[in-house]
C-alpha cells in the first residue's frame, strides 16, 4: 500500500481485518508510504491489488494508473468511480466505510494466482477502456462528445 491511513485506529482496523483473512502487514501487505512517481509505478505494477478507500472522487487517476499497470482495484462504491469504472471486471466495489469487505476483496485478489488477477485487467472491456483513455487528447475528445450529446438532448 502506498500513501497513508487517516489515523491509527483505521490502520489498526485494516490490520485486524487483513489478519482475519490470513494476511500480515509488513509481510503479505507492504505499507510503502508515500513514494516518488517512478517507484510508485514500479510498486503498483508488482502489486496484487490496489486498495482505493477514497470517499470523494470522480475520474480517479489512481484507478486508471493501476489498471494501466496491470493491477486490479478494490474501491468504495461511490458515484464517481462507479460511473467511470463500473462494469470493469478488474475494479471491485464495496459499500463505503465497509473496511471488512474491502479487506476481504483485496485478500481474495491477493490470493488469486497471479495470472488470475492479471487476467481481470487483460479482459477486453478493460483493454478497450484503457485504449480509449490512453492520451489526454482522447479523453478531451470523449468529454467534448459527451457535452455535445448532452447539449443536443436539451
Amino acid at each position: 500500500m502506498t500513501g497513508g491511513f487517516s489515523d491509527e485506529s483505521t490502520r489498526s482496523a485494516f490490520g485486524r481485518a487483513a489478519e482475519r483473512e490470513g494476511l500480515k502487514l509488513g509481510e503479505d501487505i507492504v505499507l510503502a508510504g508515500f513514494l516518488p512517481k517512478e517507484k510508485y509505478y514500479e510498486t503498483l505494477a508488482r502489486a496484487r491489488a490496489l486498495i482505493y478507500p477514497s470517499h470523494s472522487d470522480s475520474f480517479s487517476l489512481a484507478i486508471l494508473e493501476s489498471l494501466a499497470a496491470g493491477t486490479p482495484v478494490v474501491a468504495y462504491d461511490i458515484p464517481g468511480p462507479r460511473g467511470v469504472y463500473g462494469g470493469l471486471p478488474a475494479v471491485r466495489f464495496v459499500r463505503e466505510f465497509d473496511h471488512k469487505a474491502m479487506a476481504e476483496k483485496a485478500a481474495r485478489l491477493a490470493k488469486m494466482p497471479e495470472e488470475g488477477g492479471r487476467g481481470l485487467v487483460e479482459d477486453e472491456r478493460v483493454t478497450s477502456f484503457l485504449d480509449d483513455r490512453s492520451s489526454w487528447d482522447l479523453v478531451a475528445e470523449r468529454l467534448a462528445e459527451g457535452i455535445m450529446e448532452a447539449a443536443a438532448a436539451r
